[in-house]
């Protein structure tokens, strides 16, 4: 019986404890003087070109390729690339039925996410990369990755060249034809 009075009462303690916390919080909390910032974050000092610096840069990169990318990998530098905007969005379109995880249309990358088919026993991601507005065979990368459900686990079954060769010459037969299209109008 003195253990129930100790724990009735270290209860409503408790109780009361909490209710005086909540009331003082609020109360304190109303005679805050509150008010939403009304300065623009690009009218700090410095901060207000920062995008016209950023184009600046990527200009000066592509031009002067200041970077050495060239050099160090063979080939044009990701901020050298011209993305042609009618055959990235022809890639868009050519995906269209998949998830899609990351969209870079200043690099020309698409990556989708899995994909499942053959009732869900085997699912696809494609990553498909923008190299040059050419569109010539090596234009466009398309990668396709497949992996197959072994009951309890997906199990990769590694690239399907066959399959990314034919989304890739289905991307630039379209991408060829509406340029075509886009230089007759």
């Amino acid at each position: 019986m003195l253990i129930t009075f100790f724990s009735k009462f270290s209860f409503k303690r408790y109780v009361f404890f909490s209710i005086f916390l909540t009331i003082l919080f609020t109360y304190g909390c109303a005679q805050l003087d509150i008010a939403p910032k009304t300065t623009d974050p690009l009218d700090n000092a410095g901060a207000g070109n920062a995008n016209e610096n950023a184009i600046e840069y990527r200009k000066s990169a592509r031009d002067n390729d200041t970077l050495g990318l060239q050099g160090l990998f063979g080939g044009k530098s990701s901020a050298s690339i011209n993305v042609d905007e009618a055959t990235f969005n022809v890639i868009l379109d050519k995906l269209s039925f998949m998830p899609l995880a990351s969209v870079d249309s200043a690099s020309g990358i698409v990556i989708t996410d899995w994909y499942a088919i053959d009732e869900n026993e085997l699912r696809i991601k494609i990553n498909v990369r923008l190299l040059d507005d050419q569109l010539s065979n090596e234009s466009v990368s398309v990668q396709m990755f497949t992996q197959r459900f072994d009951g309890t686990k997906w199990v990769d079954q590694g690239l399907d060249n066959e399959k990314a060769n034919k989304i890739k010459e289905s991307i630039l037969t379209e991408a060829r034809a509406l340029k075509t299209a886009i230089d007759l109008s």
